[in-house]
């Protein structure tokens, strides 16, 4: 908890923009394939029958390489950017993360085959380190007073990339069909259906990487002697907040990857039969207003008053129950299954962005400053490895459990069953953390003379 007396350092406006927006852009474009990847992938593999029960399972396993390859990519590369901003800094590698997402977005949505697509997507995780390097970036520009406030900041920013990437993905995809007399179904548009929210989120990098070329300065130029890396799997704490950050991302990111397959699946499979993609897209867009209450207020009070450790517990065990009921409201039509649906995937969206937020706080509140860039660099990879994993087994776990002729637990429920199940162990872990990951460490002095605190900039 902080002193009450002590008033709270102005965010430097300029600075925090870009990093959010540098968040809110990965987080978009991590989101916006979900409406419509499953579509996609039905267009490449055009032969497959959309009646015949297997052609689901199918889909829904190719879809989830699509989108965990982005994953994998970044678990290879996430650590390479952290150590490298240790050293050379964080704006350079803040700026090249930028200026490849303006490059490989809109190559995704020109992907002519599976093959292509799977190419671009990985291609876009490999130059794109930002997240860890942002959470670094911000600790580095700010102290004591005003830390939580940004970190909350970034929450709300990844949270409303996630909410924002499916609305613009299933509004923006198949713009032909829904605008022909604009997006002529006959020509570009009719051959790239997937282009106009890949450009979308290509041209919202390049805002965020002009303004971050002129207002972004460096933090940790000054470091002169780097701590050995290998310091990292000698503290307990950060190595348990990392294991927490990436199975909670494993859980999340897998919910979030099959519940459009769920969506889709025929009734019969245990699915809710939808065959439009904004009707998901509108879905997973509902957790909007809870996102930003939760980040804005919610999350930065609970963590003064009592702590992010205590806010991660609660967190959790009101999320568990959530993955446990959704597959059992298949059944539901109208309105009752949109008001059942909705509060549960609101809740969802809350306690994400809460679990999220609050254990990026213990990771960088779990290290000296001397190791932010790669300790962040190594949690992202962590989180990074289990989000390719993620996708590909919820695909490929609820793909076999539409096709198996089993009941319950292998039956529609059995990703919903396991999901819940990694929440638990998020659970257990979180009781072996002690009280210090509440309370950031104190930044090294050869990075204090460089937060300017007078200037809000």
């Amino acid at each position: 908890m902080e002193d009450p007396k002590k008033s709270a350092t102005p965010l430097p406006f300029l600075k925090s923009f870009v990093v959010l927006l540098t968040v809110f852009v990965e987080a978009m474009f991590n989101s916006m394939l979900y409406p419509f990847v499953a579509y996609m992938v039905a267009d490449f593999f055009y032969w497959l029958d959309r009646d015949d029960k297997e052609t689901d399972s199918i889909v829904s396993f190719y879809a989830g390489l699509v989108a965990s390859c982005f994953s994998l990519a970044q678990f290879l590369s996430s650590p390479i950017w952290g150590r490298v901003s240790d050293k050379i800094g964080r704006r350079p590698v803040l700026l090249i993360g930028m200026i490849g997402n303006v490059a490989t977005a809109p190559l995704f949505g020109l992907a002519p085959n599976y093959t292509w697509a799977i190419i671009f997507r990985s291609i876009s995780g490999l130059v794109n380190g930002n997240t860890g390097v942002a959470k670094a970036y911000a600790t580095e520009i700010t102290d004591d007073t005003n830390s939580a406030k940004l970190f909350s900041y970034l929450g709300f920013s990844w949270g409303i990339g996630v909410m924002l990437g499916p609305i613009l993905g299933g509004g923006l995809s198949r713009i032909s069909d829904k605008i022909p007399s604009i997006f002529s179904p006959d020509g570009f548009w009719g051959d790239y259906p997937y282009f106009l929210p890949m450009l979308t989120s290509s041209f919202i990098s390049l805002i965020g990487f002009i303004i971050g070329y002129f207002v972004l300065t460096e933090t940790n130029r000054k470091v002169k002697v780097l701590k050995s890396p290998w310091l990292l799997t000698k503290n307990s704490n950060f190595l348990t907040c990392t294991t927490i950050y990436a199975v909670s991302g494993l859980s999340f990111l897998s919910f979030q990857e099959v519940f459009p397959f769920w969506c889709r699946a025929l009734k019969a499979n245990g699915g809710l039969g939808w065959d439009s993609e904004g009707d998901i897209g509108l879905i997973q867009s509902s957790g909007g207003i809870s996102v930003i209450i939760f980040q804005l207020f919610i999350v930065p009070a609970a963590s003064n008053v009592y702590g992010i450790l205590s806010v991660l517990k609660t967190a959790w065990i009101i999320c568990v129950p959530v993955f446990i009921i959704i597959p059992n409201i298949y059944e539901l039509d109208g309105v009752a299954l949109w008001l059942t649906v909705v509060p549960l995937y609101v809740t969802f969206a809350a306690i994400q962005t809460c679990v999220l937020t609050a254990i990026g706080i213990g990771v960088n509140n779990s290290v000296d400053s001397d190791l932010l860039g790669t300790a962040n660099g190594f949690a992202q990879s962590a989180v990074s490895l289990l989000r390719f994993i993620g996708p590909a087994m919820a695909g490929s776990i609820f793909g076999w459990s539409l096709n198996n002729d089993l009941g319950y637990p292998l039956n529609s429920h059995l990703i919903f069953t396991l999901v819940a199940l990694f929440g638990l162990l998020c659970i257990g872990l979180l009781y072996t953390l002690d009280d210090s990951i509440n309370k950031r460490k104190q930044l090294s002095s050869v990075l204090l003379p460089l937060i300017d605190k007078d200037k809000p900039s």
